[in-house]
Parts: C-alpha cells; sequence; structure tokens
C-alpha cells in the first residue's frame, strides 16, 4: 500500500521563532494549572450528585455508544448523527 503524501502547511515565521513551552515544576499550588488539565476546584455539587447514583460496576465501564448518543443529541437538541 502506497503511503498518501500529507500537504505541508506553512508555519508562520513568528511561530517558529517561539521558545518551546516547559511547564514550571514548582511554585503553581495556589494558580490554575491548565496545562496539565487540572481542575484545582473539584467537581462541580451537580457531578458528585451524579457519581453518587452509579455502582461501581456502572463507572467501569464505557456507556453503551448508542444510547450515549440518543442522550446527547436529546440534550443538545440535534439529531443523533450531529453527535459523532
Amino acid at each position: 500500500m502506497k503511503a498518501m503524501k500529507m500537504p505541508v502547511i506553512p508555519v508562520r515565521k513568528t511561530v517558529l521563532a517561539l521558545a518551546p513551552y516547559n511547564a514550571p515544576e514548582e511554585g503553581r499550588a495556589t494558580k490554575l494549572r491548565l496545562d496539565f488539565n487540572e481542575n484545582t476546584v473539584g467537581c462541580s455539587p451537580a457531578v458528585l450528585r451524579a457519581l453518587s447514583r452509579i455502582t461501581a460496576e456502572q463507572m467501569a465501564i464505557y456507556p453503551e455508544y448508542q444510547e450515549t448518543t440518543k442522550r446527547l443529541a436529546r440534550f443538545f437538541r440535534v439529531r443523533p448523527k450531529r453527535c459523532t
């Protein structure tokens, strides 16, 4: 099978000149730490209530995809195929 040639996306010189980001390792306890995808304030009360209503078995597996898609579509008021 022949590999597809990917198009080259031009990058501005100013972007190429940027220094790579290095997250600080210390002194971050009181700061938002979005670079590590951390939530410093914990779950919302609604999430805690939802988690308290499910069993360990339910938490350990992914939900059925079709039912989840239908529920998301209803919530966002779109057709299910828009949620894939």
